[in-house]
């Protein structure tokens, strides 16, 4: 035997995102062996669309780029062509691969980032025979734009 300890009403708009017209009536609806209302299950409630990027954006969500460069010993000596971290000379106008990548993600990103001040960090580079976990990179602690 079946015994009510309390009820609950659900606006299905609430949990799908739609208007509060599409409330069930309580005389609507399938009843339990009991005869009270059966109430649906979470599986046969529609779910709501994944929200994409401009959700976010338009939302109020705000976007704050901060990069990390990963300077282990795995990616070489930035002195050596072909290594990911190998600085070309500033006449060859040539990227290594993480400056591609940071200009590439970074100046799509930034145009969302209210100051357009970005902090760089690095971390797995050794120097004065001391590995360095993380660490600022440069003298400021924000650069500015992604250039």
């Amino acid at each position: 035997h079946e015994k009510s300890v309390g009820s609950c009403e659900v606006v299905k708009a609430s949990i799908i995102g739609g208007t509060v017209n599409q409330k069930q009536e309580k005389s609507k609806g399938p009843t339990s062996p009991s005869g009270g209302k059966q109430q649906p299950r979470p599986s046969e409630i529609p779910a709501a669309d994944k929200p994409e990027f401009i959700d976010y954006l338009t939302g109020g969500c705000q976007i704050s780029l901060a990069v990390a460069i990963d300077f282990t010993a795995s990616n070489g000596d930035p002195r050596q062509e072909g290594t990911p971290h190998y600085f070309h000379p500033p006449a060859s106008k040539e990227w290594n691969d993480y400056e591609k990548a940071i200009f590439a993600v970074g100046s799509i990103l930034a145009k969302y980032d209210s100051d357009q001040r970005f902090p760089v960090w690095g971390f797995g580079a050794k120097y004065n025979n001391v590995v360095r976990h993380c660490f600022q990179c440069g003298t400021d602690v924000e650069v500015e734009g992604v250039q």
